[in-house]
């Protein structure tokens, strides 16, 4: 959490905001200039890179009604931004991954949890170029989200679908806001007062975050539903595990069946928890690991198929935490051994805390 030097430092509108429920820490860190001699990658002649905090950019597009975006990218190649502009005067977040290919169709759901605050989701949002799915944050909630986001560490984002789930940094967010809602001002001063009148309320537990059917880029839409989450509870604290970092990558610990030790690259881009077959046959032997039968073919990071063999392990023991039957796929001998989603979508969330190396467990 920011100091108090520096929140009365900051402009009015850019103070974060203080409703009555608990607010977590996030380490403040101050916005840093953008250098000219490093420009970002393909920059399109209308951008104009106002900064970076933490994790966390900050940058102004000049065409049309002009609009204000702050985003940040992902390992898993995906992206979200925050933005406003003068046409609609509304706070939208989007994200995109390359990847995606969503049918024109359909309009998928997502459902975004920020740290201990109760989760938020709505009904449809706007598809964009197949590969980018955008919600409008209500009006009448944004006070209440701006509030989480710069005073939360991580946002957890669960899609519609196939789509694993995204875990986010939010540190540079406080940092970054003042710059941001400056850019704000000029191009979406209707926003920026909107956010200014009154004082926040208490999440009430209804408020969906949702393109409402006005909007003239989706007159079709059906009105959203209200979402009813559950009512707050005292959440456990996460299991803290250690990581080692080699070549770029986290490793992690874990024992197989309770007996044996293995460490495994942690990697939330992989389907599924993968094995070397020569490591797998010795699980099989040892009666930790059962072949399914079940074949495919998978793709590992470096871009190699290969023909994969399905299989269960009777336990994967992380941070003294059990869980028992997890899926795999069997790979060919000497390839690396990954800890993925099959694994991590057992649990409530899996964070990264790049400060201190460590993988937070929520049971």
């Amino acid at each position: 959490m920011a100091s108090a030097a520096v929140l009365a430092a900051l402009p009015a509108y850019a103070q974060p905001y203080q409703p009555p429920y608990p607010q977590p820490n996030q380490q403040y860190q101050p916005l840093m200039p953008p250098n000219p001699n490093q420009p970002l990658p393909q920059q399109p002649s209308d951008m104009i890179n106002l900064g970076q905090s933490g994790y966390w950019s900050a940058l102004q597009f000049t065409s049309g009604t002009g609009s204000c975006v702050a985003g940040t990218t992902l390992a898993n190649g995906g992206m979200i931004t925050l933005g406003v502009n003068g046409t609609y005067q509304r706070l939208g977040i989007a994200f995109t991954r390359n990847e995606w290919n969503i049918p024109s169709s359909v309009t998928p759901t997502a459902t975004m949890e920020i740290d201990q605050f109760p989760p938020i989701t709505g009904g449809q949002g706007v598809v964009f170029a197949h590969n980018s799915l955008t919600f409008t944050i209500a009006p009448d909630f944004t006070k209440e989200f701006v509030h989480e986001l710069t005073s939360g560490r991580y946002l957890t984002v669960r899609f519609q679908g196939n789509e694993p789930p995204w875990t986010i940094p939010l540190d540079g967010t406080t940092g970054i806001w003042a710059t941001y809602m400056r850019c704000a001002d000029g191009v979406a001063p209707n926003f920026v007062a909107t956010l200014n009148q009154g004082q926040p309320q208490p999440y009430a537990g209804t408020q969906p975050y949702n393109t409402p059917s006005s909007q003239p880029y989706l007159p079709s839409a059906p009105a959203p539903q209200p979402y009813n989450p559950p009512q707050p509870s005292n959440v456990s604290q996460p299991v803290v595990v250690p990581m080692a970092q080699v070549d770029g990558t986290f490793t992690v610990p874990a024992t197989i069946g309770g007996r044996t030790a293995l460490t495994f690259i942690l990697d939330t881009g992989a389907s599924s928890v993968v094995i070397p077959a020569d490591i797998a046959a010795e699980l099989e032997r040892d009666g930790m690991l059962t072949e399914t039968g079940v074949t495919g073919t998978a793709v590992l990071a470096n871009g190699h198929k290969f023909v994969s063999k399905g299989a269960i392990l009777n336990s994967v023991t992380v941070g003294g935490v059990t869980i028992n039957d997890v899926e795999c796929e069997i790979a060919p001998k000497g390839s690396s051994l990954l800890l993925g989603q099959t694994w991590m979508r057992k649990f409530k969330s899996v964070a990264i805390d790049y400060a201190s190396n460590s993988l937070n467990i929520r049971v």
